[in-house]
């Protein structure tokens, strides 16, 4: 998606993917969730401690452990005002890179949405 603003949906990479805990071992572990077939879910929250980037959005993912990376900064910015004012952002594991050769550097591909409240 070119165009983010106001989005409500898009795909990306993730970033700082050798930085959460347990790396490699976590993005092993989303490799072999995703490969059962089933759909592996995510969910976008703000790391407000992070003291690189003000607008740090995480990616979580219960499959995994815990943290598997961060949104981009450029998407972050875009995404981080949405979910301070209170939205919602889940999503699922598009694809687990993990190159035979390479093992040691496993990477991963997310597509997010903005959670719709329904009011009655």
């Amino acid at each position: 998606m070119a165009h983010m603003e106001g989005a409500t949906e898009f795909t990306t990479r993730l970033v700082g993917v050798t930085f959460c805990e347990g790396y490699p071992g976590t993005l092993h572990r989303l490799s072999e969730a995703f490969n059962a077939g089933e759909p592996v879910p995510i969910r976008l929250t703000r790391d407000m401690a992070n003291v690189h980037d003000s607008n740090a959005v995480s990616v979580m993912c219960v499959a995994a452990g815990g943290k598997i990376g961060h949104l981009s900064r450029r998407r972050a910015e875009l995404i981080a005002p949405s979910l301070d004012s209170g939205h919602q952002w889940r999503g699922v594991v598009e694809n687990v890179m993990i190159n035979p050769l390479h093992q040691e550097h496993p990477g991963v591909i997310v597509r997010c949405w903005q959670v719709r409240m329904v009011t009655a």
